[in-house]
């Protein structure tokens, strides 16, 4: 036998019957989502497209940020149907759905001013955010359609229930941005991991206060006016 110093393996992995090489990292200071999409641009640029896949922490991101999507639409889904039974209308409920846009304008707003990234806690507080937001829709319309079922026409409905419904939207408003403050700006042991979560709110709940009392008034007059039989 001939006898030779070389250089091999200690140990072959496989899955699915190919030979694989396990890479581990920590990351410090960066978003793991940003530095997977750094990662897949180079080994795709490099050619190796087919022949990795990402697995740890990384494939239980995705897992997590699919289970609060698919979240996040059966919410909307059932507070629709939910609303669709309460004014027994498909069409009115349209209205209220606005809300949701219209808060996620101060989330994404909050988390690039703060340098935070959307995450799971970020989007477990846009799934927060939406009962929120629907709440302020909600008292507008309703009071709005009551007001119409008295008798008076729908401009003047729309008015009269900016001005009842204006204190408590802004009191309910206010009270959960002050209640988020804390987490938002880690006074609390631990609290670092929930700061995207309190942006969220924040933002969402202070944009969508606002636009709400403008945009979804403007909103059921177009669509009345549009469709009379409809509202």
């Amino acid at each position: 036998a001939d006898v030779e110093e070389g250089v091999g393996p200690i140990t072959i992995r496989r899955v699915n019957k190919e030979r694989i090489i396990n890479i581990q990292c920590n990351l410090t200071d960066r978003p793991l989502n940003e530095v997977v999409k750094e990662l897949t641009q180079k080994l795709n640029a490099a050619g190796l497209k087919s022949t990795y896949e990402f697995s740890g922490q990384a494939t239980t991101m995705n897992d997590s940020f699919a289970e609060m999507a698919m979240a996040l639409s059966l919410s909307l889904l059932l507070i629709y149907l939910l609303l669709a039974v309460l004014y027994e209308s498909v069409f009115t409920p349209f209205i209220r759905m606005f809300s949701l846009p219209l808060g996620i304008i101060g989330a994404i707003f909050c988390l690039l001013l703060t340098h935070n990234t959307i995450n799971l806690y970020s989007l477990i507080g846009i799934l927060v955010m939406d009962g929120l937001v629907a709440k302020n829709g909600t008292l507008l319309l309703d009071y709005t359609l009551t007001l119409m079922h008295e008798g008076m026409t729908a401009k003047a409905a729309v008015i009269e229930a900016g001005k009842t419904r204006l204190k408590p939207i802004f009191m309910t408003a206010l009270t959960m941005v002050v209640g988020m403050l804390p987490t938002a700006l880690s006074l609390s042991a631990g609290s670092e991991t929930r700061v995207s979560m309190a942006w969220v709110i924040i933002g969402g709940m202070i944009t969508s206060t606002v636009f709400t009392l403008l945009v979804l008034p403007i909103l059921f007059l177009w669509l009345k006016e549009k469709f009379p039989n409809r509202i």
